[in-house]
């Protein structure tokens, strides 16, 4: 998994973990990590058995890191966001606020595990080991390619239905002016795929130029970074302004459902998100 475009399986990983249910949630989800993440290293990179042991020592070096330093973040941001939601105060100015917050959080988790994969990437800078990698971020973007030739009107309701069990494990039931909401972010939003997807080929053919130039562990930390995070300063400058235009229709719905949470769904919502960030303190420690 420790490839600059795959960093982000991480945070769903995570994610996952957050809106789980029942004890040790996160801990059971912290084991199929690091599973997930040595299966997708070893489906991408060119590895012998040495190289295998190598990244898995890694993934588990990445997972101590993000125990010690992210989960506390996570914890921290919960805590803040169940306070505000306590005090009523789930306005547009708090949303936004959040929603800094997050993308700060984003940039935390990046920053830091960059370096885990230039520890690895630093080792397949060969022409064999690039054009292996290669060929399988072809593979892989095929595949996912293939999703989008289902009917448009199952994907919608597919996320729809997604959107809406997310915010349910934290809300419980959402109302149908809610539903409304997120009928209407996922509508606006169903097209992002296919221009996300045109923009990661992009990437991934940049990313591949540059491993072959046998660059620096330092060099591949800070590049991964940037990809990830500014792909736009590298490759597609366009693709900024459609970018941010995602984290706005993301706010949109933020708003649409958060503003109007019922007294039992905000009490509902403070409990969740308590829970979870007391769980990631024990697991942190």
């Amino acid at each position: 998994m420790l490839t600059a475009l795959s960093l982000r399986k991480l945070a769903v990983l995570l994610i996952v973990a957050l809106i789980g249910t029942g004890c040790s949630g996160l801990t059971f989800v912290y084991g199929l990590a690091e599973t997930a993440l040595a299966s997708e290293a070893k489906d991408h990179l060119d590895l012998d058995e040495d190289g295998e042991a190598f990244v898995d020592q890694k993934i588990e070096a990445l997972l101590e890191w993000h125990s010690a330093e992210m989960l506390p973040q996570y914890a921290r941001f919960m805590n803040a966001q169940a306070d505000a939601v306590d005090r009523g105060a789930l306005d547009r100015a708090a949303i936004d606020e959040a929603v800094v917050a997050m993308r700060e959080i984003l940039e935390a988790l990046v920053s830091g595990a960059s370096r885990y994969t230039a520890d690895v990437l630093v080792n397949h800078t060969e022409p064999d080991k690039v054009r292996h990698l290669k060929e399988q971020m072809a593979e892989h973007q095929a595949e996912r390619r293939e999703e989008l030739d289902e009917p448009p009107e199952e994907q919608l309701e597919a996320r729809i239905e997604r959107i809406v069990d997310n915010f349910e494990r934290f809300t419980g039931l959402l109302t149908e002016t809610q539903i409304v909401a997120v009928s209407r972010y996922a509508e606006a939003s169903l097209g992002d795929t296919e221009v996300w997807l045109r923009n990661r080929a992009n990437r991934q053919r940049v990313f591949t130029d540059f491993l072959a130039q046998e660059p620096s562990k330092q060099e591949i930390s800070a590049f991964v970074y940037k990809i990830i995070l500014r792909p736009h300063e590298i490759v597609d400058p366009g693709y900024k302004a459609v970018s941010e235009g995602r984290w706005r229709r993301f706010q949109e719905l933020l708003y649409g459902v958060m503003t109007t949470l019922s007294d039992e769904q905000r009490k509902t919502m403070s409990t969740t998100l308590r829970g979870y960030a007391a769980e990631m303190l024990e697991l942190a420690s």
